[in-house]
């Protein structure tokens, strides 16, 4: 029986076709898709690379001295630093032209 999938609060699918779903106070409908999860040597690299990194992290930040808070606090600092001391008028607002380019 599709009748429920047309009603005010859809959210199912229809066979391996269409999915209606609410999104953002909107009933809408969209063609099924299966997501592309590629398990290459590659792709298995970079994942190896997030998960390394993300586990460096969660070390750090479990650290009884927590060095990244210094770390953090010393890259923020210098890049104000370095923000303060560019020339007036270099950069400019998106959409703004610019004479100088």
């Amino acid at each position: 029986n599709p009748a429920p999938l047309f009603s005010l609060g859809a959210s199912q699918q229809l066979g391996k076709a269409l999915v209606f779903f609410n999104w953002k106070g909107l009933n809408v409908v969209r063609e099924y898709v299966v997501p592309s999860n590629p398990d290459t040597i590659p792709q298995q690299t970079q994942r190896n690379y997030l998960r390394n990194a993300v586990a460096r992290i969660h070390a750090a930040q479990a650290d009884a001295a927590h060095p990244l808070a210094l770390i953090d606090q010393t890259a923020y600092a210098a890049w104000q630093v370095s923000f303060r001391q560019l020339p007036p008028g270099l950069i400019r607002h998106a959409g703004t032209p610019s004479s100088n380019v």
